[in-house]
């Protein structure tokens, strides 16, 4: 599946992405992890990462400040790349089981 929409720039290192179907707006953006947390193995996390937030139904207008209306979806990825292509995975899953639902 290719992407119909391209990503908008909310600032350096925070993009929004509308969904194929219109659905869902996805949030990618950088986050700094400081130590606090750890890997399951005990490795504490350090670094810069990508996260990928959804929200569910598009808007006209977002306040590029507002998180609150955008829920964790995916996080600790290492490139935008890889926050797109999660993203889109879960989309062509969503989208599949739509369909299934409605025998398209």
């Amino acid at each position: 599946m290719e992407r119909k929409f391209t990503l908008q720039r909310v600032k350096q290192g925070d993009y929004l992405l509308l969904s194929n179907d219109e659905q869902v707006v996805w949030r990618i953006a950088t986050y700094t992890e400081d130590g606090s947390a750890c890997y399951d193995d005990g490795h504490r996390l350090v670094g810069t990462f990508w996260g990928l937030w959804k929200r569910v139904g598009r808007s006209k207008e977002i306040d590029a400040d507002e998180w609150s209306d955008f829920e964790m979806w995916d996080s600790l990825l290492r490139s935008r790349k890889e926050a797109v292509g999660s993203a889109m995975a879960e989309d062509r899953r969503r989208i599949a089981a739509k369909e299934a639902d409605h025998g398209e």
